[in-house]
């Protein structure tokens, strides 16, 4: 049996899978005929992925696994994203991006050369982030600063 998480929220998504102990399910990806990946000899990607129409990948990208990444995603060079992350229409990973585990980049947001997310971070709609966020940050505006709900 197979299952195809289509969950919006990383933190949710995280929670089901480990929930599931199964020996005989299988987390398959799913990928759009349209993903484009330039250099597949250098690319790599775990499972339970979900990659929708009109996504790229440049050449040495990595993907981990149980990862969304929704419509026209963009991942440039040397890029690598984690597990559990949700990549909501339009995002761009500049070259040499790191993103680590659980994390939400909203519609079109932007995450500039060399910076590296941890975990738990979420970048608002719109944001461009250029500098290294702090675990668990919500980030939004052009230049993204830390948003406090406070």
């Amino acid at each position: 049996m197979a299952i195809a998480l289509a969950i919006g929220d990383p933190k949710i998504r995280v929670k089901i899978q480990k929930g599931i102990t199964n020996p005989n399910i299988s987390f398959p990806n799913l990928i759009a005929p349209s993903f484009r990946i330039l250099d597949s000899q250098t690319f790599q990607m775990g499972e339970g992925n979900i990659i929708q129409d009109g996504c790229s990948a440049t050449c040495d990208v990595t993907i981990g696994s149980f990862n969304v990444l929704n419509g026209s995603n963009v991942l440039g060079h040397d890029v690598i994203v984690g597990d559990y992350n949700v990549l909501m229409p339009g995002v761009r990973l500049s070259g040499s991006v790191e993103v680590g585990s659980c994390n939400l980049l909203g519609v079109d947001s932007v995450v500039l050369q060399k910076i590296k997310i941890g975990s738990n971070v979420t970048l608002g709609a719109g944001s461009v982030l250029m500098t290294k966020p702090k675990d668990g940050g919500t980030y939004i505006g052009v230049p993204a600063k830390k948003f406090n709900y406070e």
